[in-house]
C-alpha cells in the first residue's frame, strides 16, 4: 500500500471483516473517527483497526466469527460467520446447515477452551460463567 495512504510499517490490530457485533454508541464513535481518518480500501483494517485505535476502542475476536476457510461442512454449524466461501458454495452450505437430519460431531475441545477464555472463565469460576459456557456448548451442538 502506498505510503501516502498508510504511513505505518504494519497495520494496527484489527478484526476480520466478515461481521462485527457492536452497540449503537460504538457505531457513532467509529463513524465520528472515520470522518477524521484517511480512508484506505481495506475496510476491516480501516474500521476496526485505524478508526478503533483512534478512539481507543478495545477489540476482541470471537471464535464463532471464523476468518479462515471452513475445513468441512460441519464447521459451518455452530459458527456465526464463515470467511472465504465461494459464491457457488453458499447455497450448498445453507442447505447443509438447514438440514437437521444430518449429524455433525460436537466441536473440538480447543473450541471450548477458546470460548472459556473469551467469556473470562477459568477453573474455580463463578456459577454464572459456567452456565454461559454450558449454554454456548448447547448452542454449538444444536447447530
Amino acid at each position: 500500500m502506498p505510503y501516502y495512504m498508510f504511513p505505518g510499517d504494519k497495520y494496527p490490530k484489527y478484526l476480520s471483516g466478515s461481521a462485527y457485533v457492536m452497540s449503537a454508541d460504538v457505531v457513532s464513535r467509529l463513524y465520528a473517527a472515520a470522518l477524521n481518518t484517511t480512508f484506505i480500501h481495506i475496510e476491516d483494517v480501516y474500521l476496526t483497526g485505524m478508526c478503533a485505535e483512534k478512539i481507543h476502542l478495545p477489540r476482541r475476536h470471537n471464535a464463532l466469527f471464523s476468518y479462515t476457510r471452513a475445513k468441512d461442512w460441519c464447521s459451518f454449524r455452530g459458527s456465526i460467520t464463515q470467511h472465504e466461501v465461494k459464491d457457488e458454495s453458499m447455497l450448498d452450505a445453507y442447505l447443509f446447515v438447514s438440514n437437521t437430519s444430518l449429524y455433525c460431531a460436537p466441536p473440538a475441545k480447543y473450541m471450548n477452551k477458546h470460548l472459556r477464555k473469551q467469556i473470562g472463565c477459568c477453573y474455580g469460576s463463578t456459577v454464572r460463567t459456567v452456565r454461559k459456557i454450558r449454554m454456548l456448548r448447547i448452542i454449538l451442538i444444536q447447530f
